[in-house]
């Protein structure tokens, strides 16, 4: 296993893992919900992975197998006050390559680069039956909000 940046080489295999990813995202939604906004598109990519984000991959034998898509934002809290958080995007391992370590290996690389870009929390965003949610909580992540939708008719 190695984990390192992903370069714009890597934006076709990225590609087609989005697609798995976006079907399981897909599957986890009501079925009142199941209007997701498609797959990115090989462009949005390229801008979102290499230009709006750090993104860094797990490769076995040359072939990813996963990756996490995060930035650093700094956010306004309602008292003005502003935090620096490292925010993760996307995390995501092959069906096949789950519980061998990958999602853990790729976690802990954002966290280093949280860090040294002078984070001091990180967010992400999970829907509510995605089994990662028990990983995420593993690793001390906690229940922060509710976000809540409905489709209008």
């Amino acid at each position: 296993m190695n984990i390192r940046q992903a370069v714009k080489g890597d934006a076709d295999q990225l590609f087609e893992l989005e697609q798995d990813y976006y079907q399981e995202r897909l599957a986890m939604l009501p079925e009142t919900l199941q209007v997701l906004d498609g797959t990115m598109d090989i462009e949005t990519i390229h801008r979102r992975i290499f230009e709006e984000h750090r993104t860094y991959v797990a490769t076995l034998d040359e072939r990813i197998v996963g990756y996490i898509v995060c930035r650093v934002r700094d956010v306004v809290l309602s008292d003005g006050k502003q935090r620096r958080e490292g925010r993760i995007a996307d995390l995501y391992v092959a069906a096949g390559e789950r519980g061998k370590g990958y999602a853990a290996q790729l976690y802990e690389t954002a966290c280093t680069w949280f860090t040294a870009q002078g984070c001091k929390w990180e967010s992400l965003s999970v829907f509510a039956a995605n089994p990662a949610r028990k990983l995420y909580e593993k690793w001390g992540f906690v229940p922060y909000s509710t976000e809540m939708v409905r489709r209008i008719k």
